[in-house]
């Protein structure tokens, strides 16, 4: 690293990354990670040519939600052109990362657009408790065809799957008909599903354009 104080620097925006990356709710985590970016940008622009190039290593080992940092990171970057790019130590880093960003974001793009009756989500993540509650609530979310499901539940069951819900940031709805006993959970798809899965892959086109304009790739 070129100095201690760049090391520590790439230390707290690794930690921080981190953190966001954990973050299930996407607008929140994606308006962190957004942020991170400049900083990210700096701090490649204070490594070493190798020390760059290890970050580069580390970052591209991420899920592809860090794009929502990387991208940032790189139009930083080229707002500072003499700065980044013409041999400046950093330079084949942010082209490294530019070139795994327009994979990641290509690769996004060749799946398949999801079908009108598809209504199938990933799962709520990993259950901390080993209840026995969520592998259904797993089950429902999974499904291309359920979009509503009706669950007589106590409270703290109830209060637990909000919480799973919640936390993994899910188009998902959650309201309790008090009638009875237990009351019903009734958990609902929200036309999100769709709406949300079109407007990433409008942004990933968007930004592929974006990088490929910017960041081409070099011949050869």
């Amino acid at each position: 690293m070129a100095s201690p104080l760049a090391e520590g620097a790439w230390q707290a925006v690794e930690q921080q990354l981190t953190s966001w990356l954990g973050v299930g709710r996407e607008t929140e985590r994606r308006t962190g990670m957004e942020g991170l970016g400049a900083s990210l940008a700096r701090v490649l622009q204070a490594a070493g040519p190798e020390t760059a190039d290890t970050i580069a290593a580390t970052l591209r080992g991420l899920p592809d939600t860090a794009l929502e940092c990387l991208l940032p990171a790189l139009r930083t970057a080229a707002r500072q052109p003499t700065t980044i790019r013409d041999g400046a130590p950093a330079a084949r880093a942010f082209q490294t990362l530019a070139d795994h960003c327009e994979d990641r974001l290509a690769a996004a793009l060749t799946r398949p657009v999801r079908a009108a009756d598809d209504w199938s989500l990933t799962p709520a993540g990993t259950c901390r408790t080993g209840c026995g509650l969520c592998p259904d609530l797993d089950a429902f979310l999974t499904s291309r065809t359920r979009h509503v499901m009706e669950w007589p539940l106590a409270k703290d069951g109830r209060r637990h799957l909000h919480s799973r819900i919640d936390q993994a940031g899910l188009p998902v709805s959650h309201t309790t008909r008090r009638q009875g006993r237990p009351y019903v959970l009734v958990l609902t798809k929200t036309d999100a599903v769709f709406t949300r899965e079109q407007a990433t892959r409008t942004r990933a086109e968007t930004d592929l354009a974006w990088l490929r304009d910017k960041w081409p790739r070099a011949c050869g």
